[in-house]
């Protein structure tokens, strides 16, 4: 996806096939499966919903990354995209594609990622932090074992961080929040990424950060008092089940208050969402609103990988 590491608005996990082919142009695919082209070739379809990062259309040079039978960190490359919803992978390692025995009685265990990292031969490994804009990304992973008479192989990708979404409201219509600062207490904001053989996680990693502004490029919605913000995170928990909010310098009439207050969050679960909604009063801050959900899953995507 372009600018995949600049995160805004996730929504869904997605359902891919990959395919492993042997001998066709990328001007014979279509929106469904119909090449059969040369090496391994990954190809389908995304539907019009926002998806990940930064949209959710393929565009060239998206890749990902493929780790079956003793073969690491396997590319494959949409060599050519213009913002469509359907795209055709390639194999583009410096080997050759991969292939089963035919045998039935064989069992094959697929990993696959998104996006991809390092080089092909190696098992993969980053650190990140997502505080900042440029270094987190929208961690994908599936997993299928199939037998080696099967040539369609079927990944569901799932969305490896958790979500928080964090929506900041005042009861007051006087308040006014365009010189307010807010920040939370009890995260860790930095994890590591890793896919393997055995698969790819997400763990959180680093210290827990008190005090830590929250970072603009997170801000979805700048109202005057209003704020919503939607942070990506590794999976956690929190310090004692519960976050601390401070919002500084906010704007009252003719006062300028600070406010500081904490709210329930037990856990932090790879692949949910979760909804704060929090009120600015008179007494304080008040939780007046929190759900978990599952990033929900949107309309099939057509990819199929074929073993030849």
């Amino acid at each position: 996806m372009k600018n995949i590491k600049y995160v805004k608005l996730i929504t869904g996990s997605i359902l891919f096939q990959s395919l492993l082919l042997t001998g066709c142009s990328s001007d014979s695919i279509d929106s469904d499966i119909s090449c059969y082209g040369k090496g391994v070739t990954m190809s389908g379809s995304l539907p019009d919903a926002g998806t990940r990062a930064s949209g959710n259309k393929w565009n060239a040079n998206d890749k990902i990354g493929v780790f079956v039978s003793g073969r690491k960190n396997m590319p494959y490359l949409l060599s050519e995209g213009n913002g469509s919803f359907y795209g055709n992978f390639d194999y583009a390692g410096t080997d050759s594609g991969f292939d089963t025995d035919g045998n039935a009685a064989t069992t094959y265990s697929y990993q696959a990622y998104y996006p991809y990292i390092g080089s092909e031969g190696s098992d993969v490994s980053e650190s990140f932090d997502s505080s900042i804009q440029t270094s987190v990304k929208d961690y994908l992973a599936a997993s299928v074992n199939e037998s080696g008479d099967n040539k369609l192989i079927s990944f569901q990708f799932s969305h490896l961080l958790s979500k928080l979404i964090l929506v900041i409201q005042t009861q007051f219509e006087i308040t006014d929040f365009r010189s307010s600062t807010f920040s939370l207490s009890g995260l860790k904001w930095n994890g590591s990424f890793t896919a393997n053989a055995s698969g790819a996680s997400v763990n959180a990693s680093g210290n827990i950060a008190n005090n830590k502004e929250i970072p603009q490029w997170a801000l979805s919605n700048n109202g005057k008092n209003r704020r919503t913000y939607e942070l990506l995170l590794p999976p956690q928990t929190p310090t004692g089940g519960k976050l601390t909010l401070n919002v500084d310098n906010v704007t009252q009439g003719l006062r300028t208050v600070n406010y500081q207050g904490e709210f329930p969050l037990s856990n932090l679960e790879k692949g949910k969402v979760y909804t704060v909604t929090l009120t600015l009063t008179g007494d304080g801050i008040m939780l007046h609103g929190n759900q978990i959900s599952d990033w929900t899953k949107i309309a099939d995507s057509n990819v199929t990988l074929e073993v030849q």
